[in-house]
């Protein structure tokens, strides 16, 4: 299975700082902390999959997680661009593809982790059975259905609760023109987090600075930062994307981040 990734160089001043969108994005996701972060850091964004400027992933095999694959061929990426070491930077998605990826680097080639409302891995064999399913459906909806019916429906989710119409509306806009359904369903299928990996013991044991950003009024992703136990930060006036929802607020959580490192 060939998984090629997409890298872009935004420059900027200091350490790498590698950003990773999450599903449905691209890394032009981050354009309203870019301007504010290259002045800390060296930035790179990330197309995952079918993403952005990113092939599809051409495998019909979606039984086992798609994650490890992705992790590694950003990995190869940085490695033959000699980017290491870097920060890495996840939301969402990206953030457990950075798990993931942190959990393979080796210890000298991460200076940091920050996670974004991304989940380290369910526990149950239950939870993982019902988010498979979940997924899956989804997943079906993305391929056979027109994709304006299925993101208005994706952005009703409890998880975008915070949305206000006018936001949940802008998204969809956005999103809808993404063309490629089919490879929207590889990604969501393949990456369940009902497929992921257990990873709360990688996260809790890393050997480098490792930070939580989660929005405010994000509750789920908020119980989940409580439970990980390690610096976490609250964006005031944001939900589940708290770099889209408060740009400044977030990017102002970062450098509390680079100080507590420094």
């Amino acid at each position: 299975m060939a998984v090629n990734i997409a890298l872009k160089d935004h420059g900027g001043t200091g350490e790498n700082l590698i950003l990773i969108h999450g599903f449905l994005g691209s890394g032009n996701d981050w354009r309203s902390v870019l301007p504010a972060l290259t002045k800390q850091f060296h930035c790179y964004t990330v197309d995952l999959p079918g993403h952005g400027q990113s092939p599809a992933i051409n495998d019909e095999t979606t039984d086992k997680s798609l994650l490890p694959a992705i992790a590694d061929a950003v990995y190869r990426e940085l490695q033959s661009h000699n980017l290491l070491p870097v920060t890495l930077l996840g939301y969402s998605l990206g953030g457990r593809v950075a798990i993931n990826l942190a959990a393979r680097m080796k210890t000298a080639d991460l200076s940091g982790l920050i996670l974004e409302g991304a989940h380290p891995g369910l526990t149950t064999d239950d939870e993982k059975r019902h988010r498979v399913i979940n997924d899956n459906r989804w997943a079906a909806r993305f391929q056979n259905e027109p994709l304006p019916e299925v993101l208005s429906d994706w952005y009703q989710q409890p998880v975008f609760q915070s949305l206000t119409q006018r936001e949940r509306q802008a998204l969809i806009a956005e999103r809808s023109l993404l063309s490629n359904g089919k490879a929207l369903a590889t990604i969501l299928s393949g990456c369940s987090l009902g497929k992921q990996e257990n990873l709360w013991s990688v996260v809790a044991k890393l050997n480098c600075p490792t930070y939580y950003v989660v929005g405010k009024h994000d509750e789920k992703f908020s119980r989940v930062a409580n439970k990980l136990n390690v610096h976490t930060a609250k964006v005031p006036d944001a939900g589940h994307n708290a770099h889209r929802d408060n740009p400044d607020k977030f990017t102002e959580a970062i450098q509390n981040f680079i100080s507590q490192k420094a």
